[in-house]
């Protein structure tokens, strides 16, 4: 996200440099983008958000590059700003074509759907039936392919909560409720089976209240449903806080098949401008922790069979730390970090985010055998 406290300063690089190696080793570092991204019209912070592209290449640049656009943020500034963030990941896109970090991202329809231009599926007579399909589907849920690396991956990012009513047939917008479980749960169904990817991830924001940590077993019955319809990891996004995660694993072998996350936190933000230094467990302050979380696909070829593994996973909680410039950065939250800040003699701030790092590590993670 970017707060007045986060874009007031112009060197964003300086938010990712503590970190930037932890996503610079994955080879797909996923992100949620909860903005639109309009060059043409003022920065602004709550409640209509919007950030410049400098931002969201200073991320690229620290490693990221698969992003989900959607959530409840992404209409804030209409539809030029709709409009404007699918144009502009176009474009970066186009500009990391012939680098080693490709650029993906889902969650805004593309300039073919019928809300920006007519409708594509009038030019599609020469395309096979599963083709016009793919195309079809793609009008309803706009999707990315990542093939890289011998691997296939699918992702697709969805919101079920928007701030605003207007213009959202643009989006991959999800109605709450039953019916739009069922029919999220009927497309993924269909696009697994359509485009046969090895691992299918799925971006969810969702319409719970924000910075409540226990996740209801309805929501968990909802991701849950996802899975069983195709989905390897669903990737909550909304709460702002760092909640528990499942991990499902073949009960025979132990191996691990599928990920839920049900809130992995903020990465940068400046919702904790004001730590409570002397109170860490303070409600506001859970905002300033984030987790990036690392998984490793491992791709088996036994004679004519593919086996499919996430063969190691990883925790790194990381901490939005506030420098003597004001300047927010992020700081990976480990004893290296406290033992610097030990060191300076800032020991209120030490204990802080001892005190901080001990509540990350409670997070709930939880295996369910298969």
């Amino acid at each position: 996200m970017a707060h007045s406290e986060n874009f007031s300063k112009k060197n964003f690089s300086l938010v990712w440099e503590d970190v930037k190696e932890i996503i610079q080793t994955a080879d797909f570092a996923f992100a949620n983008i909860e903005a639109p991204v309009c060059d043409n019209r003022e920065w602004s912070s709550f409640p209509f958000f919007n950030m410049h592209s400098s931002y969201v290449r200073a991320s690229i640049d620290a490693g990221f590059n698969v992003f989900s656009l959607v959530n409840n943020h992404v209409n804030d500034q209409g539809k030029e700003g709709i409009i404007s963030t699918n144009e502009i990941f176009f474009r970066l896109k186009e500009e990391n074509q012939d680098k080693s970090r490709k650029i993906y991202y889902s969650g805004i329809k593309s300039p073919e759907n019928k809300d920006f231009s007519p409708s594509s599926l009038s030019s599609s007579d020469n395309l096979s039936d599963s083709e016009k399909r793919i195309l079809s589907l793609q009008n309803k849920f706009n999707y990315t392919i990542i093939k890289e690396k011998g691997f296939t991956i699918l992702f697709l990012a969805v919101t079920e909560i928007l701030n605003q009513n207007s213009f959202k047939s643009m989006v991959n917008f999800v109605e709450p409720g039953k019916r739009g479980i069922e029919e999220l749960s009927d497309f993924i169904k269909e696009v697994r089976s359509l485009e046969n990817p090895d691992f299918f991830i799925l971006s969810f924001h969702t319409s719970e209240e924000e910075y409540i940590i226990p996740v209801k077993e309805s929501r968990k019955k909802q991701y849950r449903s996802y899975l069983d319809s195709g989905a390897d990891i669903v990737w909550a996004n909304h709460p702002h806080v760092i909640r528990e995660r499942e991990l499902f694993r073949d009960k025979e072998n132990g191996k691990l098949k599928k990920i839920i996350f049900y809130g992995n936190g903020n990465t940068i933000s400046g919702q904790r401008r004001n730590p409570q230094y002397k109170n860490p467990y303070e409600e506001r302050d859970y905002t300033g922790d984030g987790l990036l979380y690392e998984v490793k696909l491992c791709k088996k070829i036994m004679g004519e069979c593919i086996e499919i593994i996430l063969e190691e996973e990883k925790a790194h909680y990381i901490s939005t730390y506030i420098d003597q410039e004001r300047n927010f950065v992020l700081k990976k939250l480990n004893n290296n970090f406290i033992e610097t800040l030990e060191n300076k003699g800032e020991n209120v701030k030490a204990r802080y985010f001892t005190e901080r790092k001990k509540i990350c590590e409670k997070t709930k993670e939880e295996n369910i055998w298969q």
